[in-house]
């Protein structure tokens, strides 16, 4: 039986028993559907009854979280959607999970309500256009790429940079549907902001599914995905799910965002853990020697500088990338110590110090040729020298014979744009970091 979450307010019910009978027809209708959804694509079975189920009066109709727990309003489910419309809403929320978008999601959406709503509408865009081609009966007017002024067939990436662009600032929102299907309100599973109602719940103790398992559910419905198409042929299940079972069951490859995240962290651990004695410390032993200045002992703060790329070539995805990493180093720095950006080209067109991700895009000016060595010389003309180094590029520039004069790490990391396309190699001084398109 799921598990109900303390009620926040009173729905208008007679009696206790009306609640109850409620909630019956609600789980009937859930399980109807859930055996409908197992009947109709018996090779997400595994993903569709992993959820918990929590009725609650806290979401006005569905909502799932990254731990797998389903949400849902009895109310809505008993009395206002069939049972082919509360499987297609299972069906939409499953997919949001399946396909990772809470992982997806760009650093911004982290702790950003605004951008967080942005991406969930994208997410659901790149859901609901499959799910509709499948004949899915949606309830109300579910939010398509067509709502946002988009064609069909994008990725929930592209249909986030549009949004972007359209919708910048929180209050200027597109219109969606009135039903609160796909109106960006779908839980952390979409954009891995905590929900109040999730809050609620893990008060409440009540558990979702550990990651390890979550990873075993994706790999299970890829391999039944797999089972299938060997007893039945390709085509006998949506394209879109066979390209998701080869991407989750293909060999492993190395994790560019864990790679470069490793570097940054070694390098700023190797720096920051540099002691020194600076005179302008007063050593310990001071009192005891009046007749001496006395050194003290210094832990310093590692310094660090971000290049990004703005040249012709870098697409507007590959700038997208460059912001999300910076601001990822940003946090791994500190947000009290901030980092300096440059904007390069073939000239350097902003320098500055930022302590908050919202300050990097509008820094992001160029469009010309591309010579990232301005950046590294750059840099020596800093003060202090930084530290470490950062260069996003997509690799089509020019490199130095030798790094710059007084910065002990320089990483660079091409975007995920140039695939495997020639290019200048890079240089033997710094450490290079690949993103791969899949994972970019």
């Amino acid at each position: 039986m799921p598990t109900t979450l303390p009620k926040t307010q009173t729905l208008g019910y007679k009696n206790q028993q009306s609640v109850a009978t409620r909630n019956t027809i609600a789980e009937t209708q859930l399980s109807g559907a859930l055996l409908k959804l197992s009947l109709e694509f018996p090779y997400l079975t595994a993903a569709f009854w992993a959820m918990h189920r929590i009725p609650t009066e806290e979401v006005e109709t569905m909502a799932v979280d990254s731990r797998w727990r389903l949400y849902y309003n009895p109310d809505q489910v008993a009395y206002h959607w069939s049972v082919p419309e509360t499987s297609a809403v299972l069906y939409h929320e499953v997919c949001h999970l399946l396909r990772d978008h809470a992982g997806r999601a760009p650093a911004e959406v982290n702790g950003d309500e605004h951008s967080a709503f942005l991406w969930n509408l994208a997410a659901d865009a790149e859901i609901n256009d499959d799910l509709i081609a499948e004949g899915q009966p949606l309830p109300g007017n579910p939010v398509l790429p067509a709502t946002i002024e988009c064609p069909d067939k994008l990725t929930a990436e592209e249909y986030y940079l549009h949004l972007q662009k359209t919708h910048c600032k929180a209050g200027d929102e597109p219109k969606t549907s009135e039903t609160g299907v796909g109106e960006g309100n779908c839980g952390s599973c979409a954009h891995g902001h905590t929900e109040a109602f999730e809050k609620t719940a893990n008060a409440a103790g009540i558990k979702g599914l550990p990651d390890g398992e979550a990873i075993l559910i994706h790999r299970t419905v890829a391999q039944e995905i797999h089972q299938q198409m060997k007893k039945q042929g390709r085509g006998s299940i949506p394209g879109g799910w066979e390209r998701w079972a080869d991407k989750i069951l293909k060999p492993p490859t190395v994790n560019w965002r864990q790679e470069l995240a490793a570097s940054v962290r070694r390098a700023l651990a190797e720096t920051s853990g540099r002691t020194n004695y600076r005179y302008s410390k007063p050593g310990r032993r001071q009192a005891s020697l009046p007749d001496f200045v006395v050194p003290g002992l210094v832990q310093p703060v590692a310094k660090v500088a971000v290049a990004i790329d703005t040249s012709g070539s870098m697409r507007e995805e590959d700038l997208t990338q460059a912001v999300s990493e910076t601001a990822g180093i940003l946090k791994a720095q500190g947000l009290c110590d901030g980092v300096t950006v440059f904007t390069v080209d073939a000239s350097v067109h902003a320098c500055k110090r930022v302590f908050d991700p919202r300050q990097i895009r509008p820094l992001l000016k160029g469009g010309g040729g591309t010579d990232m060595g301005v950046a590294l010389r750059a840099s020596e003309s800093l003060r202090p020298i930084p530290d470490i180094m950062v260069v996003i590029t997509d690799g089509y520039t020019p490199w130095p014979e030798s790094p710059p004069s007084g910065v002990d790490r320089v990483i660079i990391l091409i975007t995920s744009s140039n695939g495997n396309h020639a290019c200048p190699p890079t240089p033997s001084w710094a450490r290079t970091v690949r993103m791969t398109p899949d994972q970019g």
